[in-house]
């Protein structure tokens, strides 16, 4: 998923969120791991499309503010847009 930045909120009470948003220092855009579907709803027949995106444990800058970051890619592995492939049932995986 490209981003130019995430967002990751504080709870200061319960009530009350408080957002901060991550970018990187070179301000590029990013590409956080997630995954993508589209899939057919068996009740009325519409086609839906819906994504995640895959986080983990903060890192030392992020854990004041929440105990979770999106996983962001290497730039050396994922060029934004350039490395989505559509998985189909008829997709194979090795």
């Amino acid at each position: 998923m490209p981003g130019a930045c995430f967002y990751e909120w504080t709870h200061e009470d319960p009530k009350n969120k408080r957002p901060f948003a991550f970018d990187l220092r070179n301000g590029k855009m990013m590409a956080l791991a997630g995954l993508w579907d589209s899939w057919k709803d068996p009740a009325n027949g519409n086609w839906l499309e819906s994504y995640t995106i895959i986080t983990t444990d903060a890192n030392e800058l992020l854990m004041p503010v929440h105990n979770r970051m999106p996983i962001i890619l290497h730039e050396e592995i994922s060029t934004v847009g350039s490395t989505a492939k559509r998985l189909t049932s008829r997709t194979s995986i090795s």
